[in-house]
This record gives C-alpha cells, structure tokens and sequence, in this order.
C-alpha cells in the first residue's frame, strides 16, 4: 500500500478516465464513513444503505457491474460520491442530486474539485447553490441552481442576497476545498 498526499497529485491526474489508481469499494466506503463519522453499527448500517441508494441511482455515474462482480473505483468516482453526500447532507432528494450529476459533475463539478484540491492559497472555493426545489415546477426553473464563489467574494455576495429578484433569498455552501482537503488528509490508500 502507498499513502498519497495533495502535493503528489497534478492536474491531468485528477480526470475520470485516469489510470493512475483505483481503489475497491469497501476502501470508498471506508473513506466515505470516516468523513462523515459513520463508523462501528452506523457504518454497517444506515450510511452503507445510503450509498447503496446512491448506486442504484446510477451514482457513481458508468458503474454497473452486477450483482457480486469486483469493481475498482477511480478518484473521480470517490469525489463524485463524496460531493453527493455532502449534498445529502442538506436533506436534498437523491434523485434531484443525481440529476445534477447527471448533467454537471463531468463538466463542471469535476473542474472546480480539481481547482480546489489543487489550490495553494488561503482563498477557498465554495460551492453555493440556491435551491427552488418547491417551486421550480410551477416556475419553471433550475430546482438547483448553483454558482462557485471564493472567499474572498462571500461577504460581497452575502450582503446581496435577496436585494433584487436577481438574487437568492437562500442558498447552500459547501466548502470544496475543506471538503477535498479532508478526503485527502483521510490518507487514501491505494496499490501503485
């Protein structure tokens, strides 16, 4: 086994179809409940039922390989799964969370984890996201629309929130890069 730091990794290494590694499902799920503190009963229980419905949901994306079949996961499957349960976190139904992913993760959540996880100053990358999931439907709108904001625009962008119709009233953060700082401070263990 070979432990991996931030600073081993580059750009191109940080991108679905890389070789670089892969890791089987029980070290994603090893990973997975530490950052979200599930270990012991919970661990075997209730997270591992909601990973399990994420993966019947198609999450992680182009992985279905039958029931008892070994799988190896790459490093953007790990992040795929991880940005959906910080998303989970929010209560967010799973099926609108797939539907993101569906249509933004390889495109454009992928770009910015991969910002974030590289970055080298103080400056944070936040995800923020305004849902409308009551009204979208009636409105006809995004139920989650989204934006990435640094920290050093939070305050400018807190302070308009709501003052025109242009802005949310409301709005989620993730801190990306804690979030990918985290998995990589867990000590991801992976065959070289």
């Amino acid at each position: 086994m070979m432990k991996f730091k931030i600073s081993d990794f580059k750009t191109s290494d940080f991108v679905e179809d890389s070789h670089r590694w892969s890791v089987s499902y029980a070290e994603i799920e090893s990973i997975l409940a530490r950052l979200h503190g599930a270990d012991g009963d919970v661990q075997q229980k209730a997270f591992r039922g909601r990973l399990k419905h994420l993966k019947r949901l198609g999450i992680p994306r182009g992985i279905n390989p039958g029931k008892g079949a070994k799988v190896w996961y790459k490093e953007a499957q790990l992040y795929e799964w991880a940005f959906c349960l910080e998303l989970a976190e929010f209560g967010l139904d799973p099926t609108v969370v797939v539907a993101l992913m569906e249509e933004k993760f390889e495109n454009d959540i992928l770009h910015h984890l991969t910002e974030a996880r590289l970055q080298r100053d103080d400056d944070d990358l936040y995800f923020v996201a305004s849902p409308n999931l009551m009204s979208a439907v009636w409105q006809d709108k995004e139920p989650l629309p989204y934006q990435w904001i640094k920290s050093s625009k939070a305050e400018l962008f807190l302070h308009r929130m709501g003052r025109s119709p242009q802005t949310p009233r409301r709005a989620i953060w993730i801190n990306v890069t804690t979030l990918c700082n985290a998995i990589g401070r867990l000590g991801v263990m992976v065959d070289k």
